[in-house]
């Protein structure tokens, strides 16, 4: 009988919690952007690695990427986004509920590096801070943690920021990284809405076989400390750009099939802003019009998990005003993917 009475109050706790999150969705009220100090241009970057400025500008389509300079570090450029987002959005600290950072550079293996941003932006004891490490698909999973919880009622608000500190990992000599990498913060400001409005639906994927494509060696348990290779991030270009080309164009067609969405039903894409020439290519295979797809890196290059808000932000800065079926897909390190649907509301 006990059994019997353990299971009815699952269940009944199970339909309470359905219900609720029936009633309940999230939407983005604001983003805020911190870029560091330092300038790295195309003609140093050049100077360095052999690769001309005039093929990172008209290739990859950077002119020159934001860098951190001595004391800007994730958790200060961080706070920096946080202060930014709480002065311009006009919400208070005491109603954030929590504090999720996306970096894959922390300041420290531990504590977690959002704890550190919490006591610098004077954010209540009561926020639930943890960090997820993730890169260029870290956005996406970091909205989908933030959905959960403000679709779930365990939230009412709360702010996701991204810093990936990669120009500390790359060496001068790789033409592949020096140069292509740039730094920069975000803070997104979320809240619970109507379940029709704001995040839909996400998908997500994971090709652990690829891991060793986009790596950092050094710094974990398995370093080769004799090997200081292993201390700069490695990338293989090649290798990167057929994984976007041949797996992230079905992966997105069924999304937009479960999505109940075609195509042309979609408004505007802001896909992780890799380079110019692997976006165009993977537009191209979508058959997504130039118009329909946001790039601008010029003078930003690639801030890995920090790409899609940064993206978000500049079109908003620049249109004033957002299409209504909006599709987010990052991807990347892991290597991993992760999309999900965005209904845009005038209230956004």
């Amino acid at each position: 009988m006990e059994t019997v009475k353990s299971s009815k109050n699952l269940d009944m706790l199970r339909n309470r919690q359905q219900a609720l999150t029936a009633r309940r969705g999230s939407r983005i009220r604001d983003i805020a952007v911190v870029l560091p100090s330092g300038v790295l241009t195309s003609d140093e970057a050049a100077s360095s690695t052999g690769l001309s400025a005039q093929v990172r500008r008209e290739k990859l389509g950077i002119e020159s990427v934001r860098v951190s300079v001595d004391g800007e570090t994730p958790s200060v450029l961080g706070a920096r986004a946080v202060d930014a987002l709480l002065k311009q959005s006009g919400a208070e600290p005491g109603s954030i509920e929590f504090l999720i950072f996306v970096t894959q550079n922390p300041d420290y293996r531990l504590p977690t590096t959002a704890c550190l941003i919490q006591s610098r932006c004077g954010l209540p004891n009561s926020v639930l801070a943890f960090d997820i490490n993730q890169g260029c698909s870290g956005y996406v999973v970091g909205l989908a943690q933030a959905h959960a919880l403000l679709s779930a009622g365990l939230a009412n608000r709360g702010i996701l920021v991204t810093c990936d500190a990669y120009s500390r990992i790359v060496s001068q000599s790789d033409k592949d990284t020096f140069g292509l990498f740039g730094d920069a913060a975000t803070a997104t400001l979320l809240e619970a809405t109507q379940p029709d409005e704001g995040l839909q639906a996400f998908q997500f994927g994971t090709d652990g076989l690829g891991a060793e494509h986009l790596i950092l060696r050094n710094g974990g348990a398995l370093s080769n400390e004799a090997d200081p290779r292993g201390n700069f991030l490695y990338m293989n270009g090649r290798a990167i750009y057929n994984f976007v080309t041949e797996k992230l164009p079905p992966e997105l067609d069924r999304f937009l099939n479960r999505a109940g969405l075609s195509n042309d039903q979609v408004d505007a894409w802001f896909f992780h802003q890799a380079n110019l020439f692997m976006n165009s290519k993977l537009c191209s295979l979508m058959k997504i019009p130039s118009e329909k797809a946001f790039f601008d890196i010029r003078e930003t290059g690639n801030t890995v998990s920090s790409s899609i808000p940064l993206a978000l932000s500049k079109a908003r800065a620049l249109s004033g005003s957002e299409p209504k079926n909006l599709v987010f897909c990052g991807f990347g390190v892991g290597l991993s993917w992760a999309m999900c649907l965005y209904k845009f509301s005038p209230q956004d």
